[in-house]
This record gives C-alpha cells, sequence and structure tokens, in this order.
C-alpha cells in the first residue's frame, strides 16, 4: 500500500519536477552539404550561427557521402544539401532544389530543421524577386573582376533608391516590430508553476482511493473467516467493530498520503511555507475522510466482496475523471468541466492544487473545506449506519 505511491511518486518527480539551468528546447544537430560555394550559400550557412538560431542548431558543415553516414547512424537530426548552381538560380528567378534528409528516427527536431529551411528559402525567393534589378547589376560586377567605376555604380545606386521607396511603405517603419522588455516582478506571493505538484495532486487522490478500496475489503474478510461474529459475541459490539474498521481506513491512508508528499516536498523542489504546511495538513485531514466515507458507504451497499472488487475500480475512475485526478480538468471536454463540482474528487484537488501552487489561504478555500466537511460526516456515518444494520442481520 505504501510501496506504489512512493514508486509512482519517485517517477513523476523524475520526470516532472522543475529544475535549475534546464533548456527547454533540445539542440538540433544539423548536417550542411554546401555544393554551391557562393555568397548566398555562405549567408544561409551564417544565419544558423547568428542569434538565437545559434542556441537551437549546432551545424557541421561536412562532405555528402559523411552526412548520409551520420543520418544512418542516428548521430544529427538532419541534412541540408545546398546544390550547385544554387546563387545563379536565384539571381535568373530560376527553380533550384534545396534537399533537405531528416532523420526518421526523431519527431521534433528534424521538423525544426524543416521549418527553417522553409523560412531561408522563402525569404531569399521573395528577396530575390522584389530586388531582382538591383541584385543582377551586382553579379556582373563581380563577374567583371574589377572594382566599377563611378558610371557603373550609379545607376547601381539610382536601382537601390527607386527599389527602397517602392518598399517604404513595408521597411520605414516595419509592418512587423518585436519588442524586447523586462518587467520586474513585485509580487514575490506569487510562486512559478510546478507542474510536477499540479500532477501529483490529481495522481495522489486516485491513488488514495485505490488503497482505501484495497484496505476496505478487509470487513468482509472478517465475515468470511467467521472472524466477525467471534468479535461481536464478546464485549466489542458491531458498532465499535465498525468504527474501528473506519479508524483504521482513515489512518492507513493518511500514513501514505502524507509520506507521499514528505518526500515530495523534501526531494522535488516543491516550495511551501510553514503557515501553508499546516492549512495543507488540516485540509489533507478532512480529504482523506472525505474519501474515506465514500469507499465505505460503496462497501456498505454491496453483498459480497467480489461484487464489491468487481465494480470499485469502475466507480473510481468515473469519479477521478470527472474530478480531474486522472487528466487534468483543462484537458477534458467542455461537458465534464461543467459537471465536474458534482464529483468530490474536484474539491480535493483543485484544494491541494490552489494550497501548494497558488498559496490559497483558509479564506479562499472555506467553500473547498465546508463541502468535504459535510461530505466526510455524512458518507461515514451513512457507511457506519448501512455496516451496523447489515452485520447484526
Amino acid at each position: 500500500m505504501l510501496a506504489m505511491p512512493l514508486f509512482f511518486t519517485l517517477l513523476m518527480g523524475v520526470i516532472f519536477s522543475p529544475r535549475e539551468k534546464q533548456n527547454i528546447l533540445p539542440q538540433v544537430r544539423l548536417l550542411l552539404v554546401d555544393q554551391d560555394s557562393s555568397f548566398v550559400s555562405n549567408m544561409m550557412i551564417n544565419m544558423f550561427n547568428r542569434g538565437e538560431l545559434a542556441d537551437m542548431f549546432r551545424v557541421t558543415q561536412v562532405p555528402l557521402d559523411s552526412g548520409r553516414t551520420l543520418i544512418e547512424k542516428d548521430q544529427a537530426s538532419a541534412l541540408l544539401i545546398i546544390p550547385t548552381g544554387f546563387q545563379d538560380s536565384l539571381i535568373a528567378q530560376k527553380s533550384s532544389t534545396v534537399k533537405l534528409v531528416k532523420n526518421p528516427g526523431q519527431q521534433f527536431a528534424p521538423k525544426m530543421a524543416e521549418e527553417t529551411v522553409k523560412i531561408f528559402c522563402l525569404g531569399a525567393d521573395r528577396l530575390f524577386r522584389v530586388a531582382a534589378g538591383p541584385v543582377k547589376m551586382v553579379n556582373e560586377m563581380f563577374k567583371a573582376g574589377e572594382w566599377p567605376d563611378a558610371k557603373q555604380v550609379a545607376p547601381l545606386i539610382i536601382a537601390l533608391k527607386t527599389l527602397f521607396n517602392k518598399q517604404s511603405n513595408y521597411l520605414n517603419p516595419p509592418l512587423v516590430k518585436l519588442t524586447e522588455k523586462t518587467v520586474s516582478i513585485q509580487d514575490k506571493a506569487q510562486p512559478d508553476f510546478n507542474i510536477f505538484a499540479f500532477l501529483l495532486s490529481g495522481m495522489i487522490v486516485m491513488f488514495l482511493l485505490f488503497n482505501l478500496d484495497t484496505l476496505a475489503r478487509d470487513i468482509y474478510r472478517e465475515k468470511e473467516n467467521l472472524t466477525l461474529f467471534r468479535i461481536v459475541t464478546g464485549p466489542v459490539s458491531v458498532q465499535n467493530f465498525v468504527l474501528s474498521k473506519q479508524i483504521f481506513l482513515f489512518l492507513s491512508a493518511a500514513t501514505a498520503f502524507y509520506l507521499v508528499w514528505i518526500v515530495a516536498l523534501l526531494f522535488f523542489r516543491i516550495s511551501i511555507t510553514l503557515p501553508q504546511i499546516l492549512i495543507f495538513m488540516i485540509f489533507s485531514a478532512i480529504l482523506i475522510a472525505s474519501m474515506t466515507g465514500i469507499i465505505s458507504l460503496f462497501y456498505s451497499m454491496v453483498k459480497t466482496r467480489a461484487q464489491g472488487s468487481a465494480i470499485a475500480s469502475a466507480l473510481i475512475i468515473c469519479l477521478s475523471i470527472t474530478g480531474g485526478a486522472m487528466i487534468p480538468l483543462q484537458s477534458l471536454p467542455q461537458f465534464i468541466k461543467q459537471i465536474s463540482f458534482i464529483s468530490p474528487v474536484f474539491w480535493g484537488v483543485d484544494g491541494i492544487q490552489k494550497i501548494l501552487i497558488y498559496n490559497f489561504g483558509l479564506r479562499q478555500l472555506a467553500e473547498h473545506f465546508i463541502i468535504l466537511v459535510i461530505l466526510a460526516i455524512l458518507l461515514n456515518t451513512g457507511a457506519c449506519i448501512l455496516y451496523e444494520r447489515k452485520f447484526r442481520s
């Protein structure tokens, strides 16, 4: 009962717990074969080594055969091949095929390379179409192999000025502007979102229900083994026997529940203040009592242990789904979100998340406390009454 939640918590912590200096995006290893060796191809290569692209891509120029071998050995994400005559085709506004060989063993990184190369090719195409006249003049000057004189430069300056005037409405000011701004956060009370605490809050409530389900069957084992009848023939009443089982369920579930959170708090960077710990412990105790009442009331209404075992799993899964314990409520269809409030699990999961992630206090969680307290009293009282009637008969 203790091992499974602890193992699952450790597994989730390794995967989802926040880490310092954690890279959000994986670096893409891009192999590049430049068969053109032109000014334009060098510009394209240098684009990968500037700004944020330099953090995203690690570009290595290789021969064609070596590049394909590295892709086959899964040592690169993609292989970009710039063909011979690429620059001449752009200047002459003719078709030219840039090849990108993607590693089929990877998914995300090759797609990043593909989209980036598409943007480069689209930008180069538009640039050379819009500035076709000045580009041809510059190309002819390079081909001549001599430093141009004033008569040759003058038409180029006029062509560039005419081009700039035509495009001035789009370039000055630019239609799309990127503004970077550093904002100082004054409210330090609002912590960073912790995905591990968010997911664990739901999953641990589901594990709590499954643990209670397993433990609640013990009362039927007592009856099947005739232990119950030997106990009630002594000074212990049926009412005391049932009450002791309820307390046993609560204490066992609380032990597993608090142990899981102790491990999570100590090892997986869940930050919580001392006053919030007290609120968390009180809220958790009420939550565990209400979950104990749900499982106990269910088993008090079934006829046999086998019948309860067959139905309990389906009941727990339904409560967990509608309450956001199995799948985050934000990812569920709208109609489930609208009925989630009828699930007791919702009030428990939502309350834990608001305590650990958003630092809610007692006043802000008053509704959650009231609902769970009422459920705990009604469900456990109902279970005790039904159990007593069943075993007396």
